[in-house]
């Protein structure tokens, strides 16, 4: 099934056919199958929202994990203690992001 195929195919009525379309565009990963895995967690239909939101999790994509932050933040349904989680998370990701500059993991070759 082409990329374009899959994408239409998430507009299905059919539970099974948008979530296999879900799956799908989930494990290609392309700039344009996240994109449209994006457009979906607007979806009317919460179970569609969810199995995107799992399968953009899985891309690790760059354009996938601000957009996955920005809904869960401003999702009504998050708990106070779900925003706080993700901000302490959040925090922890950047210092170690921030740590990891300095991390040189053939540290001892050099020193040899």
């Amino acid at each position: 099934m082409s990329l374009a195929a899959l994408i239409n195919a998430l507009k299905s009525s059919k539970y099974d056919v948008g979530m296999s379309a879900v799956e799908a565009l989930g494990k290609i990963g392309s700039y344009t199958a996240v994109t449209a895995l994006i457009n979906v967690l607007e979806d009317s239909k919460s179970n569609v929202r969810m199995n995107a939101a799992a399968a953009l999790g899985k891309t690790c994509s760059d354009t996938a994990i601000p957009q996955l932050i920005k809904k869960l933040q401003a999702h009504k349904s998050a708990t106070n203690s779900t925003k706080d989680n993700l901000n302490q998370t959040l925090k922890v990701l950047q210092t170690i992001q921030e740590r990891c500059q300095y991390y040189r993991p053939n540290i001892n070759q050099e020193i040899r």
